[in-house]
């Protein structure tokens, strides 16, 4: 079975994945990237200040197969905006 490594960046924070995972094939890699951005994002999106995190997958040959990203601008407080 391939093995796929997801390295992750977390504004301009690079964490690689030295371990990778077993996976059936590419899109199963895909998949499990596209879920794992969604619940970093969940978590970080209620602190202050921007998001800009991706999701790089290798594979075990180390070439680059694809990478998914996520950008989180708060902008202005609405409250402060109306007076």
């Amino acid at each position: 079975m391939p093995i796929f490594f997801f390295d992750l960046d977390r504004n301009g924070d690079m964490q690689a994945d030295d371990d990778g995972q077993d996976l059936p094939i590419a899109a199963s890699a895909h998949r499990e990237a596209v879920l794992a951005l969604a619940e970093i994002a969940a978590e970080e999106i209620p602190r202050d200040g921007s998001l800009d995190i991706s999701i790089a997958v290798r594979d075990d040959a180390d070439r680059l197969l694809f990478r998914t990203r996520f950008v989180f601008e708060p902008g202005c407080d609405p409250l402060s905006a109306v007076k």
